[in-house]
């Protein structure tokens, strides 16, 4: 299974420091935006003949695990080893 977590993209950037989201700013160039999506479709569809990433893609956050799925995750796991 490739897709096992959840997938945010968004057009507000993210305080290095504080991990929430900026304002979106008054005005967004459409430049811009469509560079967002395209990296957005890349990254999502991973066409295979394009050999590039998306240009626009800031910061990429990683969610933490949560120890309760891993665990059930490990424990079915090996019941699927031993049968």
């Amino acid at each position: 299974m490739r897709w096992d977590r959840f997938s945010w993209f968004g057009f507000c950037g993210v305080d290095e420091e504080s991990g929430e989201l900026r304002s979106m700013p008054d005005q967004v160039d459409s430049v811009h935006i469509i560079g967002i999506l395209e990296a957005v479709l890349i990254e999502a569809l991973e066409p295979p003949i394009n050999g590039r990433r998306g240009d626009y893609l800031g910061t990429e956050c990683k969610q933490v695990p949560d120890p309760e799925i891993a665990k059930e995750q490990s424990r079915s796991f090996l019941q699927d080893l031993t049968g």
